[in-house]
């Protein structure tokens, strides 16, 4: 863009009418905040809000100043924060496609049904085996299902209904599979 000249000294225009220096309708003196967290996540019950700090940047000679204040030396900060579900349960241990003993409760949706989602697979592979069989690979998969029931005994809020139905089911075949 090139500018006429009129004479004029460039101290009686403000220099934010010649330069659109930030971006973003940003002009010079535009302040722009944002909120940074100490934590990626905060146990059930708390909030982000006391992990938070704000953080405050300026336009200034046609480019934002750097984000400040700092975090001191040796602190991480995060740009999001969210209330775990569950201890050591965030998002993304709910959406990964693994299953997570942390996550399979009910207020974290039982991992979202992705540990269901194992337990059926892991009972499909055993039928499977059986039928073809492997009926040694089968016994070890449906073991390791049937030996899951002691966790649900002496957690009663780990897992659901339906995850006790596959494990009682589990136990049923390996049995039957032992017993010829």
């Amino acid at each position: 863009m090139e500018l006429e000249h009129t004479g004029a000294v460039a101290s009686e225009y403000p220099y934010s009418e010649c330069v659109d220096g930030c971006g973003n309708d940003a002009v010079e003196g535009t302040v722009e905040a944002r909120t940074i967290f100490a934590a990626v996540s905060v146990p059930p019950g708390s909030t982000c809000d006391a992990v938070s700090r704000v953080q405050t940047r300026t336009c200034s000679n046609s480019a934002f100043t750097a984000w400040g204040p700092t975090p001191p030396v040796g602190e991480v900060w995060y740009e999001e924060c969210e209330v775990e579900c569950a201890p050591g349960c965030m998002l993304g241990n709910r959406t990964d496609g693994q299953r997570s003993d942390l996550c399979n409760v009910l207020e974290c949706c039982f991992d979202n049904g992705e540990y269901t989602s194992w337990m059926l697979q892991q009972t499909s592979t055993a039928q499977w085996a059986s039928l073809t069989g492997s009926v040694a690979l089968a016994n070890q998969t449906l073991d390791y299902l049937c030996r899951l029931g002691e966790q649900y005994d002496q957690d009663s809020a780990f897992g659901g209904v339906q995850q006790r139905d596959i494990v009682r089911a589990a136990c049923v075949m390996h049995t039957q599979l032992e017993n010829g």
